[in-house]
């Protein structure tokens, strides 16, 4: 019994190690060694402190020491000894997954001196075992991109499918390419390989891309992995920043002969970001006499970006269709929609528009334990160009996905040597594609029926079950029908077969060789009940005999035979 518990114990050891294993990392490291400048000693005990944060550690017996669980980013790193001059190394980059190294040689304090600053740049990184390509978030800011995987085709090794508009590494597919936000991942097989989900550069801090001998944490990536670490709020202060960009106003735009810009993409995008300490705990609480004992910061962001593409749909068309619509003209792009605001404001969509949205909390319990709360969502509607579409675009297909990710994070450093992070994340997609923005029970293929499949209309112009519609040409069938005028040689008040009959021409209700029909399974041929005069057994019409109008055809009466 003792080894059975014991079994169990060591069982979920390795279940819980395995689980913190494969969830692929969001900080990074500092390490490295102080020594004496003047004879290269190691400095034993020596503070060493992350400025600006109350991250730090010390030395040990041989000067060595590291500092884990370090958020991606800019840092300035600072030495002190009693003894010595303080030391402080600026613009120290942490990366996710990777060591930053920071040596300090400090000078012994003879004299009162300054402070020194010294500025470094790692070039080697020993601890690299893969792959990679890192931007940070103002790398991409000044990229003219729309969004950070777009950053990703600057390398020579990757390309975009200009159809599922996803990227390849190495002639991998789409679907192969992990993406990650803060960690989770976001890709959806159901829509496709890329980046589920739409994040803004301005909520980007750091981006990574690994394209080759990535560790087993990654789980489930064959040509690359994206790891995508999104903003946080500073605890120093405030910060608001609103911008728009554009592509079209102030410019003196040239068009083409079907009211296309030539020389733009007719392109917007507003941004609104703001973060910094939370404002109930920092100012609204202790107004109250409440203090919390913890730091909050928060994060917001949200984006609209509009734009037309390269491939827009003409303004206007001088084809025979528009003389008929429209006296020789037709705006083609009114199939648009377009939105009403504050009853005066009318805006109409581009041919793709996107909308962000981020925003994250951030609870730091004490300096070795922090919550993350993040939660993002975007919406994309985009009528992307088709050719046979050309001069019908508002039948074209219309896309519209919604996608949003919760995120909750916790992080705590049991020691200067262990840490741990528990994530759980719940991610969201939905995607609809609709021929011209219409829901099935919305199309109605002619005008003077529905097209729902559960509406039994034999003919013209409905849908049995079993028939194609068709368009019903009226003819002559050359024989009487009730109605038609006709000579009462016996006065009996009824045709007779021999009278003389005014044949008139009239819809028949089942279709007949030449008629327009839509082709549903596409095999070039009506498919349907091949038509029959229902006569009965005598096959002449008007005498009542066995069979003569039931409905079902009899072995004598006349029919269309289309299949020969």
């Amino acid at each position: 019994m003792k080894n059975a518990g014991i079994s169990v114990l060591l069982l979920l050891t390795v279940l819980l190690l395995s689980v913190s294993l494969l969830y692929p990392g969001t900080t990074g490291k500092i390490a490295g060694r102080a020594v004496d400048k003047s004879n290269g000693e190691a400095l034993p005990f020596a503070n060493i402190i992350v400025v600006g944060t109350s991250i730090g550690t010390v030395t040990d017996l041989n000067g060595d020491y590291f500092i884990i669980n370090i958020k991606p980013g800019l840092y300035d790193v600072q030495a002190r000894m009693m003894g010595y001059n303080i030391i402080t190394v600026k613009n120290v980059r942490v990366g996710i997954d990777q060591t930053s190294t920071v040596n300090f040689e400090l000078p012994m304090e003879v004299i009162k001196m300054p402070e020194i600053i010294v500025y470094g740049e790692k070039i080697i990184e020993p601890d690299v075992t893969y792959s990679k390509i890192k931007m940070t978030g103002e790398e991409i800011a000044k990229m003219a991109v729309s969004d950070p995987v777009e950053a990703l085709l600057t390398n020579t090794s990757m390309v975009m499918d200009p159809t599922r508009r996803e990227i390849h590494v190495r002639g991998g597919r789409g679907g192969e390419i992990l993406y990650l936000v803060d960690g989770m991942e976001v890709r959806d097989p159901l829509v496709g390989g890329g980046l589920a989900i739409s994040v803004d550069d301005t909520q980007i801090d750091q981006m990574e891309m690994i394209t080759g001998g990535y560790n087993a944490e990654y789980g489930n990536a064959q040509s690359a992995i994206v790891n995508l670490i999104t903003r946080e709020g500073s605890d120093k202060g405030h910060s608001v920043q609103l911008a728009f960009k554009n592509d079209h106003l102030f410019m003196e735009q040239d068009f083409d002969g079907y009211g296309r810009a030539k020389n733009s993409f007719i392109s917007d995008k507003a941004t609104l970001t703001a973060g910094g300490p939370e404002p109930l705990s920092k100012h609204l609480f202790p107004a109250l006499g409440l203090k919390l004992p913890w730091t909050i910061t928060y994060y917001i962001s949200t984006t609209g970006d509009w734009t037309n593409t390269y491939t827009p749909y003409s303004q206007e068309s001088k084809t025979d269709r528009g003389r008929i619509l429209n006296g020789g003209s037709q705006d083609l792009n009114s199939f648009l929609t377009t939105y009403l605001l504050w009853d005066k404001v009318r805006l109409r969509d581009r041919m793709r528009n996107v909308y962000t949205g981020n925003s994250k909390i951030a609870c730091r319990f004490s300096p070795t334990a922090k919550m993350t709360l993040g939660y993002r969502r975007s919406f994309e509607r985009r009528y992307d160009y088709s050719h046979q579409f050309k001069y019908i675009p508002e039948n074209a297909y219309r896309r519209n996905k919604d996608t949003y990710q919760i995120v909750a994070d916790w992080n705590h450093s049991i020691s200067g040597k262990t840490f741990y992070t528990l994530a759980v994340s719940y991610f969201h997609t939905s995607y609809l594609l609709t021929p011209g923005g219409k829901m099935p029970n919305e199309i109605n293929q002619y005008p003077s029926t529905s097209d729902d499949p559960t509406d039994i209309i034999i003919g013209y112009p409905g849908i049995d079950g079993m028939n194609e519609p068709f368009a019903d040409v009226a003819r002559y069938n050359g024989v009487y029908d009730w109605g038609e005028a006709f000579l009462d040689l016996n006065k009996n008040g009824f045709w007779d077969e021999g009278e003389p009959f005014t044949d008139q021409k009239q819809l028949n209700y089942h279709y007949d060789i030449g008629e327009r029909f839509r082709d549903f399974n596409g095999d070039a041929e009506w498919t349907g009940k091949e038509p029959f005069y229902d006569y009965g057994l005598d096959s002449i019409s008007g005498t009542y005999d066995e069979g003569e109008g039931d409905g079902i055809w009899q072995v004598y009466e006349v029919f269309e035979d289309y299949n020969g």
